[in-house]
């Protein structure tokens, strides 16, 4: 229990996918007799992963947009008079990328910034084309196609879905600037099920849910204060700021003023609402989400809420008591996200020079990699009469040769040429190291050749270069409003993986391509065959059956899903995909075997 005193194949549990913004009338656009801006946006695009946790950019996939994806642009008279075309000047106008939840703008390039179009009757279409929003990826180099900054299934709020902002500014009308406005897009990122993971984490039924715990605030805290004129607000949690996120309760007491009585209040007489940085609210529903327990001079509100989606996040909450006796109103500032990191490019087989990039959201002082990582290394090695040898140093630098691993000399590969540690932005970057250099030191009077060794996990000695756990982080890191730092877990992925929960978000996966693995994936030896069946919905459904990807002669699959791997098959995977009459589609990676 709290104790501390202070005085989610589902959408829609975070922002909606076609949002209209219509922004009202204002003053000064009233007073000067300056057409109103407003925009309705129904902006969207997707990209499918075949079955990858992140686009791969050497499948050649990227986000398109749908052929009705667009924002109509509307300038209208406050008199009501027609607008006259040929006075709009869009000249200087732009859109940018701006601020909102679950990305920074400068994580990305954006370039469908003018506007060069004609408008009609005072109204402008609005669209977007393939490669107009694409990650920055020239702040780091990458040079494998399969790693770097991708576009990730566990991205945006926590399933695929990103929900930007977009604002247009700088339209002139009769040569006087209209007021700019802010206007969403939303990208869905699909092809990934990670709900197999999230069981393993949570359980098949998710969180359990949390019961309130009514006592009076005496009983809680050993104290209650009551003030003759004024109620008293006291909350009981843990924590700087309640916790929307965890599994525990918050208690909200209200100590009444001596000519208050507050014995009739339940929950139908109380409002919470949460508030989000960039104007998104949910108002809680009584009997659900909080409890609420009166007397004549205390109420008890237990909150019971749980904030799972990663957006929008809110950051703060304001409590209206609105009985026939009594009547209050407080704010309080809130976490409702656990800060949390997402993996974009990196994973799968790793070849020399593939970069993982590790991004991080929610952090508010986020300066160096040695916050979040540890410090790569590397031994020097070499083959002296059979006996593998390293190099060595004491503590006054002198050089000698031990065949212990555990007392090799430590190498700092943190630099450019070895594992490049690197924070940009709110990105980690690594390059993995397979093609060696070789390096020359003196020991004693002899100059040796030795090779650079990354030592492996079951060396007895770490390589470095791994992400810390949280418990293990720096505690001087401190969150950005409305996010909280799950201190003492041993990994971020128990959080990065909480949208994927049962009941919360199961995340956009289209078509289901059986049998596979958790991670849609089938291993298949070279010269046979496995039968595939195609469902949507636990239905069965027909589907158009393409490979994707390179593969030899012979190796295909039939109209019915038989997929069949030539005897000659020389490459390690590639992606079987299906495609129903509306446009699902469905894929299985498969792996192929080859013979010990």
């Amino acid at each position: 229990m709290k104790r501390k005193l202070a005085s989610l194949f589902v959408f829609g549990l975070t922002a909606s996918c076609f949002m209209t913004v219509a922004h009202a009338e204002d003053s000064a656009s009233s007073q000067s007799g300056l057409p109103v801006l407003s925009v309705d946006s129904h902006l969207s695009g997707s990209a499918y992963t075949n079955g990858k946790s992140t686009l791969k950019y050497h499948l050649n996939t990227n986000v398109s947009y749908d052929s009705d994806s667009s924002a109509v642009f509307t300038l209208t008279m406050p008199d009501g008079s027609e607008i006259d075309d040929s006075k709009i000047d869009c000249s200087n106008a732009s859109v940018i990328l701006t601020e909102g939840d679950g990305y920074y703008p400068s994580e990305y390039v954006f370039l469908a910034t003018s506007l060069d179009g004609e408008w009609q009757d005072g109204q402008y279409t609005y669209t977007l084309s393939d490669g107009d929003l694409e990650l920055d990826l020239s702040q780091y180099p990458v040079l494998d196609p399969d790693s770097g900054r991708e576009w990730s299934c566990l991205g945006g709020d926590g399933a695929g879905n990103y929900h930007f902002n977009l604002t247009v500014s700088g339209i002139l009308y009769d040569g006087e600037p209209v007021e700019s406005q802010t206007f969403p897009l939303d990208i869905s990122i699909y092809g990934y099920n990670y709900s197999e993971d999230a069981v393993s984490l949570y359980g098949e039924n998710g969180t359990e849910a949390i019961s309130p715990e009514f006592a009076s605030l005496e009983e809680k805290t050993g104290t209650a204060e009551q003030s003759q004129t004024e109620p008293v607000w006291t909350w009981v949690g843990t924590g700087d700021v309640p916790i929307l996120c965890d599994h525990l309760a918050d208690d909200f007491y209200i100590t009444w003023d001596t000519d208050t009585d507050a014995s009739s209040l339940t929950s139908s007489d109380i409002t919470v609402t949460l508030t989000g940085k960039y104007g998104d609210t949910l108002t809680l529903e009584p009997e659900k989400d909080y409890f609420v327990q009166s007397s004549e001079t205390e109420t008890q509100i237990a909150l019971t809420y749980q904030n799972w989606a990663f957006t929008p996040v809110y950051t703060s909450m304001t409590i209206e008591v609105n009985g026939t006796n009594a009547a209050a109103s407080q704010t309080f500032d809130i976490a409702s996200v656990y800060v949390y990191e997402a993996q974009q490019g990196g994973g799968g087989q790793t070849v020399d020079g593939t970069v993982t990039a590790y991004s991080f959201y929610g952090l508010a002082n986020l300066e160096s990699w040695q916050q979040l990582m540890s410090p790569a290394i590397y031994l020097l090695s070499c083959e002296q009469d059979g006996v593998t040898m390293y190099y060595a140093e004491d503590e006054n630098g002198t050089a000698s040769l031990t065949d212990d691993i555990t007392k090799a000399f430590q190498f700092d590969a943190s630099g450019a040429e070895d594992r490049n540690q690197q924070l940009v932005g709110n990105t980690l970057y690594i390059t993995t190291r397979q093609n060696l250099r070789e390096i020359e030191k003196t020991v004693g009077e002899e100059t040796i050749s030795f090779t650079q060794l990354y030592p492996g996990r079951d060396s007895g000695v770490s390589s470095g270069g791994s992400l810390l756990s949280p418990s293990d982080c720096d505690q001087e890191l401190l969150p950005e409003a409305g996010y909280v730092i799950p201190w003492g877990t041993d990994n971020w992925i128990t959080n990065e993986k909480w949208a994927w929960q049962a009941g919360v978000e199961q995340g956009w996966t289209g078509i289901l391509v059986t049998p596979y693995t958790g991670k849609f994936e089938w291993e298949i030896p070279v010269g046979s065959s496995e039968q595939f069946s195609a469902s949507l919905n636990g239905e069965d459904v027909d589907v158009t059956w393409e490979i994707f990807g390179d593969v030899e002669e012979g190796t295909s699959v039939s109209e019915n899903g038989l997929v069949t791997i030539s005897e000659t098959e020389s490459h390690a995977s590639f992606a079987v995909t299906v495609t129903d009459q509306e446009g699902h589609l469905g894929t299985v990676t498969i792996k192929v075997t080859q013979p010990e």
